[in-house]
């Protein structure tokens, strides 16, 4: 049973090894310090990495990491069905013992874009400060 949760998430290391041109000016220097395998409170797998964010289905190429702003710029995958070749930022915070993650960003048409838009709030992540929502929990899956 265990395997099934990982098997979308090989889709995704498959899919960013055969997409097209990479959309990033440069690849990342660092790991997100939340790097890992997640499930997030919908039921939905979420995997970070120095490479990708995996969500949902759909994959991110890692453009950039910020871990002292807890944010990443990524570049959406060509094969997407949401908001193809567009650029999105993550951001995540830690609030109590619970780790929360917005897609503040998810449609913008460069880098540049994507980072200098407004930040989410994360003063109550479980009720709202991302966009009009609140942000998702992140439930780490252990191996």
């Amino acid at each position: 049973m265990r395997l099934l949760y990982f098997v979308p998430i090989l889709l995704a290391l498959v899919t960013c090894a055969n997409a097209q041109a990479s959309g990033c000016a440069e690849k990342p220097t660092v790991a997100p310090d939340i790097s890992g395998n997640y499930v997030d409170d919908y039921g939905g797998l979420q995997a970070v990495s120095d490479t990708f964010w995996y969500s949902g289905g759909l994959v991110f190429e890692t453009c950039s990491v910020d871990n002292a702003g807890q944010s990443l710029i990524a570049y959406n995958n060509p094969r997407d069905t949401s908001n193809p070749g567009k650029f999105s930022r993550f951001e995540w915070t830690k609030n109590g013992n619970k780790l929360w993650y917005c897609q503040v960003v998810f449609d913008a048409p460069t880098e540049q874009a994507a980072q200098s838009a407004p930040a989410a709030d994360p003063t109550h992540p479980a009720t709202g400060g991302c966009g009009s929502f609140s942000w998702s929990e992140l439930i780490r899956i252990l191996p």
